[in-house]
């Protein structure tokens, strides 16, 4: 269609579609091929691991376990992955060899500051935690 349409609260654009699914049943997109995929990995993280003894929480996966989704197959030629990536050093670091394995280069790193309603950090820097979220954004390179 060439005009956006609502779908569960969000408004989306012309010739694009909102998916959510588990990363496990990504074959019931069957042949289906994207210029833009957004993903927020469910990284394995201490929080979580925390918040699953009260029945809170998400499944995480291992890294490996991400690295195996077939992205390559999924996004088209010159088209743009973004990667939601905490601030671990071991999960960005499986985000660039994930892009080499799916032929996406690198191509920016956009940052989400966190605030407070009253504009303010939500917490310091730190060698614990910092105030923002990252979204690594990569491009397919064409043929």
């Amino acid at each position: 269609s060439n005009h956006c349409v609502e779908q569960g609260g969000v408004v989306l654009p012309p010739k694009s579609e909102f998916r959510k699914l588990d990363v496990a049943k990504l074959d019931e997109l069957g042949s289906s091929i994207y210029d833009l995929i957004l993903m927020d990995p469910p990284w394995s993280n201490k929080h979580v691991k925390r918040a699953k003894k009260t029945n809170v929480g998400y499944k995480m996966m291992d890294n490996d376990d991400l690295s195996q989704m077939p992205v390559s197959k999924l996004l088209a030629d010159d088209g743009l992955l973004f990667v939601w990536c905490t601030n671990k050093v071991k999960h960005r670091a499986a985000v660039r060899a994930w892009f080499s394995s799916w032929g996406v280069s690198m191509v920016g790193t956009w940052y989400w500051v966190k605030v407070t309603k009253h504009g303010e950090m939500v917490t310091q820097f730190t060698q614990d935690k910092q105030p923002y979220e990252v979204v690594i954004i990569g491009q397919k390179l064409g043929p």
